[in-house]
């Protein structure tokens, strides 16, 4: 909400990534958890097991891709990130 508040009042226009400052991928993001959790993080299931299990194109649509996007228009602009890195967000959302 702080990000879009900001494309508001700085009067950005054009694209604008609303993602991190940092890469966020889904195993970062779940070892992130598992650390915060007390929970052990097993090794990810292999991409060819879930395309087996759930078809390829489901696989690759929902567990399989990652989008390194960066912020540069909110970066530029001057947004202050309250959280640098996804394990500092997951630190704080879960106290």
């Amino acid at each position: 909400m702080r990000g879009i508040r900001h494309v508001i009042d700085a009067g950005l226009s054009g694209p604008v990534n609303l993602s991190g400052p940092t890469t966020a991928s889904a195993n970062r993001i779940g070892r992130g958890l598992a650390r915060s959790m007390h929970r052990p993080f097993w090794a990810p299931a292999p991409a060819w097991a879930l395309r087996l299990a759930l078809g390829r194109d489901t696989a690759d649509a929902l567990l399989l891709s990652d989008a390194a996007v960066e912020p540069e228009a909110l970066l530029v602009s001057g947004f202050a990130f309250r959280h640098e890195t996804p394990e500092a967000a997951i630190a704080d959302a879960l106290g």
